[in-house]
Protein backbone atom coordinates (compact mmCIF):
# COMPACT_ATOMS: atom_id res chain seq x y z
CA UNK A 1 0.00 0.00 0.00
CA UNK A 2 2.71 2.47 0.99
CA UNK A 3 4.49 1.93 -2.33
CA UNK A 4 1.95 4.13 -4.10
CA UNK A 5 3.15 7.29 -2.40
CA UNK A 6 6.08 9.51 -3.23
CA UNK A 7 8.91 10.67 -0.98
CA UNK A 8 10.55 8.46 1.61
CA UNK A 9 11.84 9.26 5.09
CA UNK A 10 13.84 6.66 7.01
CA UNK A 11 13.20 7.02 10.72
CA UNK A 12 15.51 4.24 11.84
CA UNK A 13 17.84 6.74 13.52
CA UNK A 14 15.60 7.29 16.56
CA UNK A 15 12.25 8.27 15.07
CA UNK A 16 9.10 6.12 14.80
CA UNK A 17 9.39 2.55 16.03
CA UNK A 18 7.30 -0.64 15.95
CA UNK A 19 7.85 -3.63 18.22
CA UNK A 20 6.16 -7.00 18.82
CA UNK A 21 5.14 -8.89 21.95
CA UNK A 22 2.89 -11.79 22.90
CA UNK A 23 -0.27 -11.45 24.97
CA UNK A 24 -2.78 -13.98 26.32
CA UNK A 25 -0.99 -14.91 29.53
CA UNK A 26 2.42 -15.62 28.05
CA UNK A 27 5.60 -14.25 29.61
CA UNK A 28 7.96 -11.98 27.72
CA UNK A 29 11.47 -10.82 28.52
CA UNK A 30 12.70 -8.24 26.07
CA UNK A 31 12.58 -9.80 22.61
CA UNK A 32 11.77 -13.33 23.85
CA UNK A 33 8.32 -14.67 24.79
CA UNK A 34 7.37 -18.07 26.24
CA UNK A 35 4.21 -19.82 25.05
CA UNK A 36 2.77 -23.17 26.27
CA UNK A 37 3.35 -26.20 24.07
CA UNK A 38 0.78 -26.26 21.27
CA UNK A 39 -0.71 -23.07 22.65
CA UNK A 40 -2.58 -20.39 20.76
CA UNK A 41 -1.41 -16.83 21.38
CA UNK A 42 -1.90 -13.27 20.22
CA UNK A 43 1.02 -11.54 18.53
CA UNK A 44 0.67 -7.80 19.12
CA UNK A 45 2.41 -5.12 17.05
CA UNK A 46 2.88 -1.94 19.05
CA UNK A 47 3.65 1.55 17.76
CA UNK A 48 6.19 2.63 20.37
CA UNK A 49 6.92 5.97 18.73
CA UNK A 50 4.79 7.43 15.94
CA UNK A 51 5.29 10.16 13.35
CA UNK A 52 3.67 13.48 14.34
CA UNK A 53 0.90 12.77 11.83
CA UNK A 54 0.16 9.78 9.62
CA UNK A 55 -2.70 8.53 7.49
CA UNK A 56 -1.52 4.99 6.71
CA UNK A 57 0.12 2.27 8.73
CA UNK A 58 1.22 -1.14 7.51
CA UNK A 59 3.18 -4.17 8.70
CA UNK A 60 4.85 -7.19 7.10
CA UNK A 61 5.31 -10.15 9.44
CA UNK A 62 7.17 -13.38 8.69
CA UNK A 63 6.12 -16.03 11.22
CA UNK A 64 7.90 -19.06 9.74
CA UNK A 65 6.88 -22.69 9.14
CA UNK A 66 6.64 -23.73 12.82
CA UNK A 67 3.86 -21.30 13.76
CA UNK A 68 0.39 -21.29 12.23
CA UNK A 69 -1.58 -18.14 11.52
CA UNK A 70 -5.34 -17.85 11.88
CA UNK A 71 -6.64 -14.85 9.87
CA UNK A 72 -9.23 -12.60 11.47
CA UNK A 73 -12.75 -12.71 9.97
CA UNK A 74 -12.07 -9.41 8.19
CA UNK A 75 -8.94 -7.32 7.69
CA UNK A 76 -10.34 -4.61 9.93
CA UNK A 77 -10.82 -7.03 12.81
CA UNK A 78 -7.06 -7.43 13.19
CA UNK A 79 -6.47 -3.72 13.81
CA UNK A 80 -6.42 -2.17 17.27
CA UNK A 81 -5.42 1.23 15.85
CA UNK A 82 -8.52 3.36 16.59
CA UNK A 83 -8.11 5.63 13.55
CA UNK A 84 -8.00 2.70 11.12
CA UNK A 85 -10.96 2.98 8.77
CA UNK A 86 -11.81 -0.71 8.58
CA UNK A 87 -13.49 -0.27 5.20
CA UNK A 88 -10.04 0.40 3.72
CA UNK A 89 -8.07 -2.18 5.72
CA UNK A 90 -6.09 -4.75 3.77
CA UNK A 91 -4.59 -8.09 4.74
CA UNK A 92 -3.12 -10.79 2.55
CA UNK A 93 -0.72 -13.69 2.95
CA UNK A 94 2.12 -12.98 0.56
CA UNK A 95 3.26 -16.59 0.90
CA UNK A 96 2.73 -19.48 3.29
CA UNK A 97 4.72 -17.95 6.12
CA UNK A 98 4.23 -14.18 5.91
CA UNK A 99 1.35 -11.73 6.01
CA UNK A 100 0.79 -8.07 5.13
CA UNK A 101 -1.60 -5.76 7.00
CA UNK A 102 -2.33 -2.17 6.02
CA UNK A 103 -4.97 0.44 6.79
CA UNK A 104 -5.82 4.02 5.85
CA UNK A 105 -7.59 6.53 8.08
CA UNK A 106 -10.19 7.20 5.41
CA UNK A 107 -11.48 6.39 1.96
CA UNK A 108 -11.29 9.75 0.17
CA UNK A 109 -8.89 12.69 0.60
CA UNK A 110 -8.33 14.71 2.64
CA UNK A 111 -7.69 11.79 4.96
CA UNK A 112 -7.99 12.24 8.74
CA UNK A 113 -4.62 12.32 10.50
CA UNK A 114 -3.49 10.15 13.39
CA UNK A 115 -0.71 10.46 15.94
CA UNK A 116 -1.70 7.28 17.78
CA UNK A 117 0.85 5.44 19.90
CA UNK A 118 0.06 2.02 21.40
CA UNK A 119 -1.13 -1.42 20.34
CA UNK A 120 -1.63 -1.29 16.58
CA UNK A 121 -2.44 -4.79 15.37
CA UNK A 122 -3.02 -8.30 16.77
CA UNK A 123 -2.53 -11.62 14.96
CA UNK A 124 -3.76 -15.01 16.17
CA UNK A 125 -0.96 -17.59 16.00
CA UNK A 126 -0.42 -21.10 17.30
CA UNK A 127 2.66 -23.16 18.17
CA UNK A 128 2.81 -25.93 15.61
CA UNK A 129 6.13 -27.26 16.93
CA UNK A 130 8.01 -26.94 20.23
CA UNK A 131 11.25 -25.01 20.28
CA UNK A 132 12.45 -21.48 19.62
CA UNK A 133 11.00 -19.76 16.56
CA UNK A 134 11.82 -16.28 15.28
CA UNK A 135 9.11 -13.91 14.10
CA UNK A 136 10.28 -11.09 11.84
CA UNK A 137 8.76 -7.63 11.45
CA UNK A 138 10.25 -6.40 8.18
CA UNK A 139 10.45 -2.72 7.16
CA UNK A 140 9.59 -1.35 3.75
CA UNK A 141 12.52 -1.77 1.42
CA UNK A 142 13.58 -5.10 2.87
CA UNK A 143 14.26 -7.48 -0.04
CA UNK A 144 11.55 -9.89 1.12
CA UNK A 145 8.91 -7.27 2.01
CA UNK A 146 9.52 -4.79 -0.82
CA UNK A 147 6.99 -1.96 -0.78
CA UNK A 148 4.76 -3.98 1.56
CA UNK A 149 7.05 -3.64 4.59
CA UNK A 150 6.34 -1.80 7.84
CA UNK A 151 5.78 1.88 7.15
CA UNK A 152 3.73 4.99 7.85
CA UNK A 153 2.53 7.54 5.32
CA UNK A 154 2.30 11.20 6.26
CA UNK A 155 -0.40 13.61 5.01
CA UNK A 156 2.34 15.17 2.85
CA UNK A 157 2.81 11.84 0.99
CA UNK A 158 6.12 10.96 2.71
CA UNK A 159 6.79 7.31 3.43
CA UNK A 160 8.22 6.96 6.95
CA UNK A 161 10.02 3.70 7.67
CA UNK A 162 10.02 2.83 11.38
CA UNK A 163 12.70 1.13 13.38
CA UNK A 164 11.60 -2.50 13.85
CA UNK A 165 12.74 -5.49 15.92
CA UNK A 166 12.21 -9.25 15.78
CA UNK A 167 10.76 -11.56 18.42
CA UNK A 168 11.71 -15.07 19.53
CA UNK A 169 8.80 -17.33 20.50
CA UNK A 170 9.69 -20.20 22.82
CA UNK A 171 6.99 -22.83 22.34
CA UNK A 172 6.74 -25.43 25.09
CA UNK A 173 10.12 -25.90 26.72
CA UNK A 174 11.53 -23.00 24.73
CA UNK A 175 14.70 -24.99 24.24
CA UNK A 176 16.10 -23.87 20.92
CA UNK A 177 18.34 -26.92 20.84
CA UNK A 178 15.29 -29.18 20.77
CA UNK A 179 14.09 -27.46 17.65
CA UNK A 180 17.22 -28.56 15.85
CA UNK A 181 16.61 -32.23 16.72
CA UNK A 182 13.00 -32.61 15.52
CA UNK A 183 13.72 -30.58 12.46
CA UNK A 184 15.75 -33.49 11.15
CA UNK A 185 16.23 -32.28 7.68
CA UNK A 186 18.13 -35.52 7.10
CA UNK A 187 14.93 -37.55 7.37
CA UNK A 188 13.06 -35.79 4.57
CA UNK A 189 16.17 -35.74 2.44
CA UNK A 190 16.45 -39.54 2.60
CA UNK A 191 12.97 -40.21 1.22
CA UNK A 192 13.38 -37.41 -1.25
CA UNK A 193 16.35 -39.08 -2.84
CA UNK A 194 14.38 -42.24 -3.57
CA UNK A 195 11.58 -40.62 -5.59
CA UNK A 196 14.16 -38.23 -6.91
CA UNK A 197 15.40 -40.95 -9.22
CA UNK A 198 11.97 -41.19 -10.77
CA UNK A 199 11.60 -37.42 -10.74
CA UNK A 200 14.89 -36.85 -12.56
CA UNK A 201 13.62 -38.68 -15.64
CA UNK A 202 10.39 -36.75 -16.28
CA UNK A 203 11.53 -33.34 -15.05
CA UNK A 204 13.91 -32.50 -17.90
CA UNK A 205 11.38 -33.83 -20.39
CA UNK A 206 8.23 -32.20 -19.00
CA UNK A 207 9.72 -28.83 -18.07
CA UNK A 208 10.38 -27.46 -21.56
CA UNK A 209 7.01 -28.65 -22.84
CA UNK A 210 4.82 -26.59 -20.48
CA UNK A 211 7.19 -23.66 -20.84
CA UNK A 212 6.40 -23.42 -24.52
CA UNK A 213 2.66 -23.35 -23.83
CA UNK A 214 2.47 -20.31 -21.51
CA UNK A 215 4.93 -18.23 -23.49
CA UNK A 216 2.48 -17.26 -26.23
CA UNK A 217 -0.14 -16.47 -23.59
CA UNK A 218 2.21 -14.20 -21.66
CA UNK A 219 3.20 -12.41 -24.84
CA UNK A 220 -0.34 -11.81 -26.01
CA UNK A 221 -1.70 -10.54 -22.67
CA UNK A 222 0.20 -7.25 -22.45
CA UNK A 223 -0.45 -6.38 -26.09
CA UNK A 224 -4.09 -5.20 -25.82
CA UNK A 225 -3.96 -4.38 -22.09
CA UNK A 226 -1.82 -4.38 -18.97
CA UNK A 227 -3.49 -7.04 -16.88
CA UNK A 228 -4.06 -5.82 -13.32
CA UNK A 229 -3.87 -2.11 -14.20
CA UNK A 230 -7.44 -1.26 -13.16
CA UNK A 231 -6.53 2.39 -12.54
CA UNK A 232 -5.29 2.89 -16.10
CA UNK A 233 -2.07 4.63 -15.02
CA UNK A 234 0.21 2.23 -16.90
CA UNK A 235 1.55 0.36 -13.86
CA UNK A 236 0.32 -2.58 -11.78
CA UNK A 237 0.76 -1.98 -8.05
CA UNK A 238 -1.00 -2.09 -4.67
CA UNK A 239 -3.24 0.85 -5.64
CA UNK A 240 -4.88 -1.46 -8.17
CA UNK A 241 -5.27 -4.13 -5.48
CA UNK A 242 -6.92 -1.59 -3.18
CA UNK A 243 -9.32 -0.48 -5.90
CA UNK A 244 -10.39 -4.09 -6.43
CA UNK A 245 -10.94 -4.53 -2.70
CA UNK A 246 -13.14 -1.42 -2.69
CA UNK A 247 -15.35 -3.03 -5.32
CA UNK A 248 -15.44 -6.35 -3.45
CA UNK A 249 -16.47 -4.51 -0.27
CA UNK A 250 -19.20 -2.61 -2.18
CA UNK A 251 -17.53 0.70 -1.36
CA UNK A 252 -17.61 1.59 -5.03
CA UNK A 253 -18.72 -0.02 -8.27
CA UNK A 254 -16.34 1.99 -10.44
CA UNK A 255 -13.11 0.67 -11.88
CA UNK A 256 -11.49 2.87 -14.56
CA UNK A 257 -10.37 -0.22 -16.52
CA UNK A 258 -12.59 -3.10 -15.32
CA UNK A 259 -11.40 -5.51 -18.03
CA UNK A 260 -8.01 -5.62 -16.28
CA UNK A 261 -9.41 -6.71 -12.91
CA UNK A 262 -9.83 -10.49 -13.21
CA UNK A 263 -6.13 -11.30 -13.03
CA UNK A 264 -6.72 -14.90 -11.89
CA UNK A 265 -8.77 -15.62 -15.01
CA UNK A 266 -11.50 -17.43 -13.08
CA UNK A 267 -14.30 -15.23 -14.38
CA UNK A 268 -14.93 -13.29 -11.14
CA UNK A 269 -13.33 -10.26 -9.51
CA UNK A 270 -12.60 -10.85 -5.83
CA UNK A 271 -9.92 -10.66 -3.13
CA UNK A 272 -7.89 -13.36 -4.91
CA UNK A 273 -7.21 -10.90 -7.72
CA UNK A 274 -6.07 -8.24 -5.23
CA UNK A 275 -3.76 -10.76 -3.54
CA UNK A 276 -2.19 -11.77 -6.86
CA UNK A 277 -1.46 -8.13 -7.70
CA UNK A 278 0.24 -7.70 -4.30
CA UNK A 279 2.29 -10.82 -4.96
CA UNK A 280 3.32 -9.42 -8.31
CA UNK A 281 4.36 -6.12 -6.70
CA UNK A 282 6.37 -8.02 -4.07
CA UNK A 283 8.23 -9.82 -6.87
CA UNK A 284 6.90 -13.26 -5.93
CA UNK A 285 5.21 -13.74 -9.31
CA UNK A 286 5.74 -12.10 -12.66
CA UNK A 287 3.44 -9.96 -14.79
CA UNK A 288 2.87 -12.98 -17.02
CA UNK A 289 1.17 -14.78 -14.11
CA UNK A 290 -1.68 -12.26 -14.34
CA UNK A 291 -4.02 -13.58 -17.04
CA UNK A 292 -6.97 -11.29 -17.75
Amino acid sequence: MAGNFTSTTDAAGGGPEMTMRVGDGSTCDGTTCNVPSGGAFSLVVEVVTAPPEYVLGQTFIVYGPNLTYKPAPTAGDAFIWPECNTSVALTTSINDNSVLHGCLTGLLPPLPVSSYVGDFLALDLNCAADGSHEVLLLPEGDPKAGTSGAAFKSPADAIIIPKVSNLTINCGSGNGGETDTPVPTDTPEGPTETPGEATDTPVPTDTPVPTDTPMPTATSTPSPQLCGDVSGDGVVNSLDALRILFVVADLTDVLPVPENADVSGDGVVNAVDAAMILQKEAGLIGQDALTC
